[in-house]
């Protein structure tokens, strides 16, 4: 089946760095790797209407397909190792948020699956792929629909849980496993929600059973060979969404291809769990957009119904800043580089003030507007994040050093419809 323009709800982008085992000592010393060595693997994920999340080659080209939940995605947000809540957290993983359902994702499982259908690819298609593995939360009772959500990690024990813990002893460990998600929508308009979970089986211990014809290293081998037409960050996105585009619009033996992928519907899905609210901000009249998080710590930014901007302190839930005059605003984030021109003020925010066909950049810490841009016609905002797998990964530095999170505006409409820029590009206009 062939999507249509339509049926995509929400859109990501997931890169993984490669390991420095897989480059090898000499590759890190006696030369600095190529930009394509230093990813793994890398898809853009897409929502769907009937509630799917769609992995697509950087080409464009859909390769799985699941069915999480029923109703449409909202958002897809992926957080990489030590951003949220606590800088030393390692965990990384995706957050897709539905109306009425918040699904989390570990990365490494969807890491380990992009090798699993390579296996499969390898093997002509003898080696079949099954379903992702994921939890699902129900939202907490009272609580309206959601426009989207963030996993924030696992939210710092009080005094009193220290203490009972320090009593339970080993019983306590349960504990650990409660994470804490921001969730923006209506009634309440930001809350926080905190789910726990239950330990499943690891797409990597499935890994093994089909990996007889072909190897794990000679998968690695080759999938790292099929990745060298990749670039840097705003622009490896930019051609990702420019293929997904031109894929969407395809022939009729893309189609024949995309009814061919792995494909699961919610059969055997696993139950909702029950979630507990946390900390909601009660405004009814207020309605909160898709909560954006920053490339660092747990500073969020969202647009309301309002026309205000929100910045928020996702680790006590509390708002910040507020900008207004922003109708139907869209929100972005970018870490200038150093020597960059803006490097002195740190985090940026990235508005898009389509009433006013400006995009404008401020610095939060200040308040100050640190430049704008005009963008007429419709535009769209897409955060470029940290890529994953950086945790004590010695090539973290050299991505960020070469290119470091930002934020991509797309335009939809105009003469210029499809052409994209980063927004650091601003100091140079």
């Amino acid at each position: 089946m062939k999507i249509s323009k339509e049926a995509v709800t929400a859109l990501a982008w997931l890169c993984v760095l490669t390991g420095s085992r897989q480059l090898g000592a000499a590759s890190l010393t006696v030369r600095p790797p190529e930009l394509a060595d230093l990813l793994e693997c890398d898809c853009l994920l897409v929502g769907t209407q009937d509630g799917s999340l769609e992995l697509h080659e950087p080409s464009g080209r859909l390769i799985f397909r699941q069915r999480l939940h029923a109703g449409p995605v909202q958002q897809i947000c992926v957080r990489p190792c030590a951003t949220g809540l606590r800088q030393d957290d390692p965990t990384e993983d995706i957050t897709v948020a539905y109306l009425d359902a918040l699904v989390r994702l570990p990365v490494l499982e969807l890491r380990t699956h992009l090798k699993l259908l390579h296996l499969s690819r390898q093997s002509g298609g003898a080696a079949s792929t099954p379903p992702l593995n994921y939890h699902r939360w129900e939202l907490p009772a009272g609580f309206g629909p959601r426009s989207g959500a963030v996993c924030l990690g696992q939210r710092p024990r009080g005094l009193d849980a220290l203490l009972s813990g320090a009593a339970r002893g080993a019983s306590s460990r349960a504990a650990d496993h409660k994470l804490l998600i921001a969730t923006g929508g209506t009634k309440p308009p930001l809350a926080g929600v905190e789910v726990e979970e239950h330990p499943q089986r690891s797409a990597l211990a499935r890994l093994a059973g089909v990996a007889g014809s072909v190897t794990y290293a000679a998968a690695g081998a080759a999938y790292g060979a099929a990745s060298k037409a990749v670039t840097l960050g705003p622009s490896l996105l930019s051609s990702g969404v420019r293929s997904l585009t031109s894929w969407v619009a395809g022939s009729p033996r893309d189609a024949q291809r995309a009814a061919a992928v792995p494909t699961y519907d919610l059969q055997g899905a696993p139950k909702p769990e029950a979630s507990l609210p946390w900390r909601p901000l009660h405004d009814d009249p207020r309605k909160l957009g898709p909560l954006v998080p920053a490339p660092a710590g747990a500073l969020l930014a969202a647009a309301d119904n309002l026309g205000r901007v929100l910045l928020v302190n996702g680790a006590n839930m509390a708002v910040l800043r507020m900008w207004k005059g922003y109708r139907d605003a869209q929100c972005g984030w970018a870490l200038p580089p150093d020597g960059h021109p803006w490097a002195h003020h740190g985090l940026l925010l990235v508005l898009h003030a389509p009433r006013r066909d400006l995009i404008e950049v401020w610095a939060p810490r200040s308040g100050a507007r640190v430049a704008a841009a005009r963008a007429e016609g419709a535009c769209r905002l897409l955060p470029v994040a940290a890529p994953c797998g950086g945790w004590r990964n010695e090539l973290a530095g050299r991505w960020a050093a070469r290119g470091a999170p930002s934020t991509v505006v797309l335009r939809l409409a105009g003469r210029r419809r499809g052409r994209m820029w980063d927004v650091l590009d601003l100091a140079w206009r």
